[in-house]
């Protein structure tokens, strides 16, 4: 059963806009992936394909499919992955975990890739209202805001200049523009970037896509489309830790 059911989930008028109904399904999804982490990953796609929300919906997908989901006929006839079906990012997804299936499959009769939960503990820094945890970016430790509510890994202007200029980026990382909604409401075209690796304790992410935000007093921020792939993610306060549970292969 999906929860994303395209009856009672809207899709938005427009990228970055979504309405009451929407939200109360992600608020909705958040719970039961609280409870039942694993078997809510591929619904968790649905949900942001139908909502338009591609990135996070591949995000999602690349999840489920790490955690062994391989139900490729399904997906191939499911109209709720429609809006990201065309996406270069979904369909190398798809051929190389169906490659690493029938690769399986040949070798020992299984069907999927055997994984382990593991967890790592991530100090953070609470200062003026926000969470601020250390990263290192293509080998430049940088501190984040740590934002579940983002989108997109943003970087200011000012840090991105340093990168380029000290070899951190290259002019073959900046690979077009994006249009984002800021907290007042603005839409703002910011450039993107690759992230070759960025580091978060233990944790390492290869080719991450950022917004550059102009304006020296722009904040750093890790959103979604880094927390989107590391797993399962929960904050002490009292301890100023958190908590991160991931998959690892065996």
């Amino acid at each position: 059963m999906h929860l994303s059911d395209p009856s009672t989930v809207p899709r938005p008028k427009s990228s970055g806009e979504s309405s009451g109904d929407n939200v109360n399904a992600i608020r909705l999804l958040d719970t039961v992936l609280r409870y039942d982490y694993e078997g809510n990953l591929y619904d968790a796609a649905c949900l942001y394909s139908l909502m338009g929300n591609k990135e996070r919906a591949i995000n999602y997908l690349r999840l489920a499919l790490e955690h062994g989901y391989n139900r490729f006929t399904h997906i191939e006839k499911d109209d709720d992955m429609d809006n990201i079906r065309n996406e270069k990012e979904f369909k190398q997804l798809i051929e190389t975990y169906r490659k690493n299936q029938n690769r399986d499959n040949e070798k020992n009769g299984k069907h999927s890739i055997q994984y382990v939960q593991r967890t790592t503990n991530i100090p953070f820094n609470h200062r003026n209202g926000v969470n601020e945890v250390k990263c290192t970016v293509n080998g430049l430790p940088l501190y984040f805001i740590f934002d579940t509510g983002a989108s997109d890994i943003t970087i200011s202007s000012v840090e991105a200049a340093f990168m380029l200029k000290n070899g951190y980026l290259s002019d073959k990382d900046v690979i077009g523009s994006k249009a984002y909604r800021t907290a007042s409401g603005d839409i703002i075209a910011g450039t993107v970037v690759n992230l070759k690796k960025i580091t978060i304790g233990e944790l390492e992410l290869e080719d991450v896509h950022a917004s550059v935000v102009k304006g020296q007093a722009a904040p750093l921020l890790l959103g979604q489309s880094a927390l989107g792939r590391i797993g399962k993610i929960e904050i002490d306060n009292f301890q100023q830790t958190i908590k991160i549970t991931y998959p690892m292969a065996k």
